[in-house]
C-alpha cells in the first residue's frame, strides 16, 4: 500500500526493480495513490487514487513509506559527549556492501 503514485520510491534502482519483481512473482496485491488507510484484523480499507473506498481481505499489510536516514540517536549521543561513528542506513539508505565498508573503516579508525 503506497500513498504515492509509484511503489518503491526512495529505494535504489536495482533494489527497487528486484523488490517489485519479487512481489509480482509472489502474487502480492499492491495499491498506489491510497489515502485514509485503515488496517483491520483481516482486511485493509482505504480510498483509491479516485477517492473511492476500497476494502481488501488481507492477512498481512505492508505500508510503503519510503526509506530515509535517521541520525537523531547519533546526535543525542554526541550531545552527551559520547564519541559516535555512524554507518550504514543510519547515514543514508544504501546497499549492504556499503554498510560493511563503512563498518570496516570505523574499525580501522578505532
Amino acid at each position: 500500500v503506497e500513498e504515492g503514485s509509484k511503489l518503491g520510491r526512495g529505494m535504489q534502482l536495482v533494489r527497487r526493480f528486484r523488490a517489485l519483481e519479487e512481489i509480482q512473482e509472489l502474487g502480492v496485491q499492491s495499491f498506489t495513490g491510497v489515502s485514509r488507510l485503515e488496517i483491520g484484523q483481516k482486511s485493509v480499507s482505504f480510498h483509491d487514487e479516485n477517492g473511492q473506498p476500497v476494502s481488501v481481505d488481507a492477512g498481512q499489510v505492508i505500508v510503503a513509506k519510503g526509506a530515509i536516514a535517521n541520525t537523531s540517536l547519533a546526535g543525542k549521543l554526541r550531545a552527551e559527549g559520547i564519541d559516535v561513528s555512524e554507518i550504514g542506513d543510519g547515514t543514508g539508505v544504501g546497499y549492504l556492501n556499503g554498510a560493511v565498508a563503512d563498518a570496516a573503516a570505523v574499525v580501522k579508525k578505532i
